[in-house]
Parts: structure tokens; sequence; C-alpha cells
């Protein structure tokens, strides 16, 4: 057998044997970067770790807001600036939360990025212009230092370095989308993006996307936490400040009803968004939990194919191999058998040219000695003779 095909059986061997111990197939199917982050292609590290970037410059986003609001209600002598800045924080606040809390980090960012930008161009050119006059620089100051703050946070996450396409995108998006109205209601580049966010994903990938869901539940409620009294707080103070313009109200009782309801109005919605959280999540989970049932099918299948194709080589290759060892020892006895004919051959010649030579030596010896019986017996018979004579 050659090289080859041993080294062929032994990783057939390894793969099946790693795949039973459910510790060799599993790491190369687990994806650590998002389909939005793969396609990018700009970016090394994992979407973990990206994640947690990226809820930490929420929250130093979120920070940044409160305190250039926090200046301008202590600077700032207008009632009705005062006002607009409490309105500014209680509603970029969560605006912010809700962009890095996307489920994709990398969208998280362009989204987070992109409401920086939309509030600059809210504050320089559209209604919130008419906002500020004292705290107009300080508004504008923070915008710009968000964006740039935005700008830097990409520059130290990609691999090149270069985000000014990705930027000139997001400000093309962001003068399509900006925020029209006193209530800060904005558009989120999710609905843009949502395609990327889940395709081509395998099995393992799905099953780690439900872990870390799973693990980050807690991460995401201790970000809404942190503001979440604050902005129960904001609300109620632009609710009271709403009562004090309603015209015609006639006790402080009818003011304190209206709070009232305006702090059940707000905690009905808190309870709200918990169950709808709560069903998304279960949901989340059940269409993940078939997914990836589907999807480890389909990868069983897969894997299957393959070993039976691997087993179809490996006997062919084996198969192919006996035939040339056959063929290989066949040549082999008939070159050995050739060699010992040829061998005997010789040797018989060898034993008739000793014989014949030994044959000859034999002649010639016998030869010799007939030749001098008969010298003897003349030289005898010639001395009887002269003995006779005299």
């Amino acid at each position: 057998m050659t090289r080859l095909s041993a080294y062929r059986v032994f990783s057939l061997v390894l793969v099946i044997v790693g795949c039973s111990s459910g510790i060799a197939c599993t790491p190369a199917l687990v994806s650590t970067q998002t389909p939005f982050m793969e396609n990018v292609g700009d970016i090394e590290m994992s979407s973990r770790e990206l994640r947690v970037r990226v809820i930490e410059f929420g929250r130093y986003f979120s920070a940044t807001v409160e305190q250039s609001a926090d200046r301008i209600l202590v600077t700032s002598s207008d009632p009705a600036e005062r006002r607009y800045a409490l309105l500014w924080k209680a509603r970029a606040i969560p605006a912010a939360q809700e962009a890095v809390l996307q489920i994709d980090p990398l969208m998280a960012l362009v989204d987070i990025w992109a409401f920086a930008m939309q509030m600059e161009v809210f504050f320089e050119s559209g209604p919130g212009k008419l906002w500020f006059t004292e705290g107009r620089s300080e508004v504008l100051a923070t915008a710009g230092k968000l964006v740039g703050d935005a700008h830097s946070f990409a520059v130290r996450i990609s691999v090149s370095g270069d985000v000014d396409a990705p930027e000139q995108e997001i400000r093309g998006w962001v003068n399509n989308h900006p925020i029209e109205d006193d209530l800060f209601l904005r558009d989120s580049v999710i609905g843009s993006g949502a395609n990327l966010l889940g395709s081509q994903r395998g099995a393992f990938a799905l099953v780690e996307d439900m872990n870390t869901t799973t693990r980050e539940v807690g991460y995401r409620l201790a970000f809404y936490n942190e503001y979440l009294l604050k902005q129960v707080r904001w609300a109620l103070e632009l609710g009271g400040d709403d009562l004090l313009r309603v015209p015609r109200i006639d006790s402080l009782l009818t003011a304190v009803q209206h709070t009232l309801s305006i702090a059940d109005g707000l905690t009905s919605e808190f309870d709200a968004l918990a169950a709808r959280e709560r069903d998304a999540l279960l949901t989340s989970a059940g269409q993940e939990r078939a997914i990836v049932l589907a999807e480890l099918n389909r990868q069983r299948i897969a894997l299957l194919s393959t070993l039976s194709d691997e087993r179809a080589i490996v006997l062919d290759a084996v198969s192919r191999e006996r035939i040339a060892a056959m063929a290989a020892i066949r040549s082999e006895r008939e070159a050995t058998i050739e060699t010992l004919a040829s061998a005997i051959e010789d040797a018989k010649l060898e034993s008739r040219a000793i014989v014949d030579y030994a044959v000859y030596r034999f002649g010639i010896l016998l030869g010799a000695g007939l030749a001098i019986v008969l010298l003897f017996a003349f030289v005898v018979v010639l001395m009887l003779r002269r003995s006779f004579a005299a």
C-alpha cells in the first residue's frame, strides 16, 4: 500500500473517531462572527468581543448625552430650553440603548453611529435647531463629538483602518432618514440590513448564538436597568412640566391624579415591554431550536454521505493496491523461477565440464600407466630372451 492510501485510511479513521467523541468535528463548524461581520470581512475579533465593546460604547454615549443635558439644565436660564434638555436625554438615551442592543454587534455599531449623525443633523438643520439658544454650542459640540467617537471606534476595530466608504454610506442613509419631530423618533438601519443577520448559519453556529443570547440577557437587562429609574424620573418630570402647561386645572388633586395616571401608564408600558421581550425571546428560542435540529440533521446526512464516499474511495484504492501487489508478486516469482532455471542450467554445464575434464585426465593417466606396464613387460621379455640365449 502506498503512502497516499495509508494516509487516506488514517485520516478517515481520525474523522470517524473524532466525530464519535464529539470533539474533532465540532470546532470546525462553529463560527465566531455573524454573517454580517463575515460579509464585511474587515474585522478579526469575534462577535462576542465586539458586542461587549459596542455595549460599552453605548454606556459612554448615554453618559455623554446625560452630562451634556445636565450642564444645560444647570446653566440655562430659559425654562423652555431646560425642558428641551430634559426631553433630549429622556428620548436619546433609550434610542441609544435600542441601537447598541441589536442582535448583530456590527449592525449595532452602524446603528449607533447613524444615530449620532441623525442627532447632529437634527440639531444643526432639523427641528432641534430651535430647541436651544444658550446651550446650542453645547449640544452641537456633544453631537459632533459622538460622531467622531463612533468613527474612531470603527477605525479601531477595522483591520484596514479605512472606514471612509461605510461612513459615506451611513451619511447618505442619514440624509434620507432624518429625525423630523420633537418626539425625537428615529428610523433604524436595522431594517436595511436585516437580510444580513441570519443567512448561511451552521448548526453549531446557531447553537452558539442561542447560548450567547441566553448568557447576555442579564447583561442587556443590566444596561437597561442602569437608566430605567432615571427614565421614569425624567418622564415624570416631563409629565409634571406638561401639567403646568395644561389649561383649566382646577385643583392640586387633579394634577396629582394626572401625574399618577402618567406613572401608571409608564408602569404598564414597562410591564408590556417586559412581556413582549419575554415572548419574543421564547419565540426566538423555539425558532432557533427548530433551525438547529434541521441543521443538525442536514449536517448528519452530509457527514454520512461524505463518509460513504470516503469509504468507497478507500475500498477502491485498497482493491487497486491489492491487484498491483499480486501482479508484483507474480512478476517476482516468475523472475525468481527464471533465475533458478538459469542457475541450474549453468550448474549442469559446469558439472559436465568437470566430468569431462576428470574423464580426460583419467584417460591420460590410464594410457600412461599402460605404456609403463607394456614397457616393463617388454624389458622383462627381452631380458628373459637374453638369458635363455646364453
